[in-house]
């Protein structure tokens, strides 16, 4: 079960850094060199699999996904890329 602050809950449990995207919302949280990310989802919110969600809460999803780089010291860096009106950049480069 996730609350409002889902990225915050997933560090919460996990007690270590984390990527989900089950709550189709974007959100992140860090405390030091640990972090959680909600990342969004990837369907489509006209489908009638979502027809069980109202409106309000299909308003708040957000398609997104994410790239994650590791360092050579073994850090993570992550770069969101978050779809809106329907395309993303990344790179500077404009995708629809």
């Amino acid at each position: 079960n996730c609350s409002i602050h889902a990225a915050k809950k997933h560090m919460d449990v996990l007690r270590t850094s984390v990527i989900h995207f089950h709550i189709h919302r974007v959100q992140m949280y860090m405390e030091g060199n640990t972090s959680a990310w909600a990342l969004g989802w990837g369907g489509d919110i006209t489908s009638p699999a979502f027809n069980y969600a109202t409106k309000a809460m299909k308003a708040s999803w957000k398609n997104a996904a994410g790239i994650v780089h590791i360092d050579d010291e073994g850090g993570y860096h992550v770069t969101p890329i978050i779809w809106h009106n329907d395309m993303f950049y990344y790179g500077s480069k404009c995708y629809r």
